[in-house]
């Protein structure tokens, strides 16, 4: 008899045991999951608030650009000089316990004296790779930069105060490194990479400081004269542009968002210019349009890792007619 309930009582513990592992796992994935969401929503918070700050208040003048260092230090004050949101920390988006930004909570990015944080590489810094920033050109006029693709990428937009120029959109996407409470819940890595990504359009003025960009004019209106005939203006043929220099570039950016930086020199008669490229062997596609007299463009490298880009430009005079394309330049992604 004794026997039989010493069986009965090692029976329970075996079915407790097991029961208890399945109980004990479920409830550690369901504390994580909950901590991932809130990480995720304050991650998108952020992202908006970079997003929303860098469709406002772009620098430069032709052509007009990010404020870069501005949208970052924006998504890292998001929530204050402490950078924490009760779930994580903007201060430290790679979670390693090391400021990305410093000397101290308070330090701004580009700042004079401030200190960054770099990646296993030595040269890109852990912000850049963190919080990243792209300005995207809408195509087709549809409210979705995301779906006009270029070789799988979104078609990137060159100058937003071009007349001629698709809408631009800002996109930021904030990132974080999640360390699992159980490392077995909700998957077997001890740390997740969390993101989240937010998309505006393009709001600036294209003046400084919310200024007009042009001053307001007062015309005295007087008396016109008698009007006399004018003599009709012998038009003046439009001359073929030669085609530009072999143009310079040079990869920019952080991965797996490389970009081709370009600059060429002026053509004489060019009221713009056209970039083409290619990869690899395949045949050349018009990529973007830049209005004079600009001579510089960023473009999204095409395919994986080590891919040769090739880029040619030509000259567009004011007739419209487009000359000889330059001779190419490689860039590898």
């Amino acid at each position: 008899m004794r026997k039989i309930l010493h069986l009965k009582t090692g029976q329970a513990l075996v079915e407790f045991a097991l029961a208890a592992t399945l109980i004990f796992l479920l409830l550690a994935a369901a504390v994580d999951l909950g901590l991932i969401f809130f990480s995720i929503q304050g991650l998108h918070n952020a992202a908006q608030e970079g997003a929303a700050y860098g469709s406002r208040w772009l620098i430069g003048s032709s052509p007009r650009a990010l404020n870069f260092n501005s949208i970052r230090d924006r998504v890292r004050h998001e929530s204050g000089s402490k950078g924490g949101i009760g779930f994580v920390n903007l201060l430290d988006l790679n979670n390693d316990g090391i400021r990305d930004v410093g000397p101290n909570d308070n330090s701004v990015v580009g700042a004079s004296g401030t200190t960054y944080q770099m990646m296993p590489d030595g040269v890109t810094r852990v912000i850049d790779s963190f919080i990243q920033i792209q300005l995207l050109a809408d195509t087709d006029d549809n409210g979705d930069p995301m779906n006009d693709l270029v070789g799988g990428q979104p078609t990137v937009c060159a100058n937003p105060a071009a007349a001629t120029t698709a809408p631009c959109f800002v996109r930021v996407t904030v990132q974080s490194n999640y360390k699992t409470i159980f490392p077995f819940a909700p998957s077997f890595a001890r740390t997740r990479l969390l993101h989240s990504s937010y998309i505006v359009r393009i709001r600036d003025p294209f003046g400084a400081g919310g200024a007009a960009s042009t001053p307001g004019v007062f015309q005295t209106v007087t008396v016109p004269p008698t009007p006399t005939a004018t003599r009709t203006p012998t038009p003046t043929p439009c001359t073929t542009p030669s085609a530009p220099s072999t143009p310079s570039g040079s990869r920019t950016g952080s991965s797996p968002n490389y970009n081709a930086s370009l600059s060429w020199a002026a053509v004489s008669g060019a009221t713009q210019y056209k970039i083409y490229q290619a990869t690899g062997t395949g045949s050349y596609s018009l990529v973007s349009t830049i209005p004079a007299p600009t001579t510089s463009a960023s473009i999204a490298l095409l395919g994986s890792s080590g891919t040769v880009n090739k880029f040619k430009v030509s000259a567009v005079n004011a007739c419209g007619t487009e000359g000889a394309q330059s001779a190419s330049v490689s860039v590898t992604k």
